[in-house]
């Protein structure tokens, strides 16, 4: 029996988890031997509620060590495990150096790589701090040499959508033949309306029946521009009295966004919510989504909205511009200030029989190209491990 290992760096969990999630869900285990490297406990939280055969290695080595000792640390973790394949996860691309890649390499030649994330893209505002790197000519012909030599070791790389995989082929050389799309899904039976516990969520929120509610869920990194979303809500909530926020507030910007929130009355009805074991019961409260990033691998967060029921507005943006097509099933605006408080004025604004359509082909779409479980078969396939 093929032994598959499947190695998640990431100490925190997010999108790229809830991909892994998917995909180990659908795995024939009685044809392969699984085994998960991890580091976020949330996520060993989650497989052992899932009680999939699968077994669980915990990453206990430090994340800054040398190159050398990377390498090493690696090298012991693939030796100990005895894979015939390995699939390494990373949250964004270039998340792993090529220390991981190397020792998996030298393990198996059925090694390949996931980039989840909305990464890929090399300007200005990823040189924040440019003191510490080089010059950006400088660092797009290491980065290129550098995922060269991945499309080297590496057997393939999947990502998530069409317009990461021209990104990354076009900015940083990725072997666009050795490069697939693996689009995933959502499971539009859990993500379906439900007035009972649109009601009941409410309730215990201690938010008004007739509130216009707006949603935004997912791990609060700065590429996701959750400040757009606070700054178009102070614009727009004097002008909608019953205008609510629910936000999930985790992850690296946590306690800015709760910094802000609490500087002003006029974020009152802004409700900040820890990470969500499940998001369809948030989802379901809501009645208008937004998704304000500056870029998205694929945009899961965007597409559960979609298949919940919601009037969904997003930045048009790598991902969500392969999901949403504007003014047939949500709102695609420009990725600024600007655009996000037009996108939602226009959601507010919009009549009941425009909000009818625009939701109705949001549903048809999650339900005709982004299913999870084809989703998840089409990936099981790509990679060569047998589905259920």
């Amino acid at each position: 029996m093929d032994r598959v290992l499947f190695a998640v760096n990431a100490e925190e969990f997010g999108g790229l988890e809830v991909v892994l999630l998917d995909w180990l869900s659908g795995i024939d285990y009685s044809k392969v031997s699984v085994a998960v490297a991890y580091r976020s406990e949330v996520l060993k939280q989650r497989l052992t509620a899932v009680a999939l055969p699968a077994e669980t290695i915990k990453l206990t080595f430090p994340t800054n060590a040398s190159s050398w000792k990377e390498f090493q640390n690696w090298r012991s973790v693939f030796s100990a495990a005895r894979p015939n394949k390995i699939i390494l996860m990373e949250g964004n691309v270039g998340d792993l150096s090529l220390a991981p890649i190397l020792a998996a390499r030298l393990s198996t030649s059925n090694t390949y790589l996931f980039a989840g994330g909305g990464g890929g893209t090399i300007d200005a505002a990823d040189l924040s701090t440019a003191t510490k790197k080089p010059p950006l000519g400088l660092y797009r012909l290491k980065q290129s040499i550098k995922q060269k030599f991945r499309g080297i070791l590496l057997e393939r790389n999947f990502v998530p959508s069409q317009g990461l995989k021209d990104n990354v082929v076009t900015t940083l050389g990725y072997p666009a033949n050795k490069t697939t799309v693996l689009y995933h899904g959502v499971d539009t039976t859990r993500f379906q309306p439900s007035s009972a516990t649109r009601k009941e969520f409410r309730t215990a929120g201690a938010i008004p029946e007739n509130a216009v509610v707006i949603a935004s869920h997912g791990r609060i990194a700065p590429i996701k521009r959750v400040d757009r979303i606070l700054k178009a809500f102070a614009t727009l909530s004097p002008e909608n009295p019953n205008l609510w926020l629910l936000l999930t507030n985790y992850g690296p910007l946590k306690e800015e966004i709760e910094r802000t929130v609490a500087s002003s009355n006029i974020y009152s009805q802004v409700k900040l919510l820890g990470f969500q074991q499940d998001s369809s019961d948030l989802l379901k409260s809501a009645d208008i989504y937004i998704l304000a990033s500056d870029r998205e691998g694929f945009g899961i967060a965007l597409a559960e909205a979609m298949s919940t029921g919601l009037l969904c507005v997003s930045t048009n943006c790598q991902g969500p511009a392969e999901i949403l097509v504007n003014d047939e099933n949500g709102f695609l605006v420009a990725p600024t200030d600007e655009g996000v408080q037009a996108g939602l004025r226009k959601a507010l604004s919009a009549n009941q029989e425009e909000k009818n359509k625009l939701i109705t082909e949001a549903r048809k779409t999650t339900r005709t190209r982004f299913e999870i479980k084809a989703a998840v078969r089409r990936a099981l396939e790509a990679m060569g491990i047998p589905s259920r």
